[in-house]
């Protein structure tokens, strides 16, 4: 009712609510939303601000993708501005979805799996692994259809070092 939706909310309530309707859990969103309403209140621009955040926050995570695997601002620009001006992207950058940080942790998760895949160090490539374990986790506990775009690292290790030491590493993080 009117009434049950404006009284104050405690975790339990949203983990009842992501339960019984939700399919595809978004729980790091609530999570992070729940948290973002304690501070800024639930004023419609506070709570779609919180996905424009995310979103720029993935632009400028892209672009710093791009730049230090392909060494050229100008490609690294140019892969910005695709994202910043794809339509769906900037649909769901307005809107108080959980899609935003689905998009940031799937780019994120990749950028730290080209990295440990790169990495000569055992030390860095362990730290590189619990980073990628971390935010290949939250991406899947925000929407269980990002195991789709996490199938491609799998690949992509199997493909370029099929050695043991990298499929036990990346067994560990699966």
């Amino acid at each position: 009712t009117a009434q049950d939706f404006w009284k104050p909310k405690k975790l339990e309530d949203f983990f009842g609510a992501v339960a019984r309707s939700d399919f595809g859990t978004h729980i790091v969103y609530n999570l992070l939303l729940h948290q973002w309403i304690k501070v800024f209140g639930l004023s419609d621009f506070y709570v779609r601000l919180l996905s424009a955040l995310i979103n720029t926050l993935t632009i400028v995570l892209l672009f710093v993708m791009v730049r230090h695997f392909l060494r050229s601002n100008t490609v690294a620009l140019f892969a910005a501005l695709l994202l910043a001006v794809e339509p769906l992207n900037v649909a769901q950058s307005h809107m108080a979805r959980s899609y935003t940080l689905s998009f940031f942790l799937v780019v994120a998760a990749s950028y730290v799996f080209l990295l440990l895949l790169k990495e000569p160090r055992t030390n860095r490539k362990v730290l590189y692994l619990v980073v990628y374990t971390l935010l290949a986790s939250m991406s899947l506990l925000n929407h269980y259809l990002n195991f789709l775009i996490l199938v491609s690292p799998a690949v992509i290790c199997l493909l370029y070092d099929p050695g043991p030491r990298n499929s036990v590493l990346m067994s560990i993080a699966g």
